[in-house]
């Protein structure tokens, strides 16, 4: 995440890691998901607008949980 944020183009200046592909790495499976701003769709994290991902590293807590997904498979 750092690499991402020092860049000059600034699309991750807030962001969080989503703990994936652990305890057991299993090798080029990707290593993390981010939840980071950016204006354009990104390649399989959760990307929204700044002033939501500083609403939400404000008020989660420790053991809130991200349910990623497409709606239909997640809301029937």
């Amino acid at each position: 995440m750092w690499y991402f944020a020092t860049r000059a183009q600034h699309d991750y200046r807030q962001g969080a890691v989503i703990n994936y592909n652990r305890p057991n790495i299993v090798q080029d499976a990707g290593f993390a998901v981010f939840l980071h701003e950016n204006k354009v769709p990104t390649a399989g994290c959760i990307s929204l607008d700044d002033w939501a991902v500083v609403d939400y590293l404000r008020k989660s807590t420790s053991g809130d949980r991200i349910i990623m997904g497409v709606t239909s498979a997640l809301f029937k």
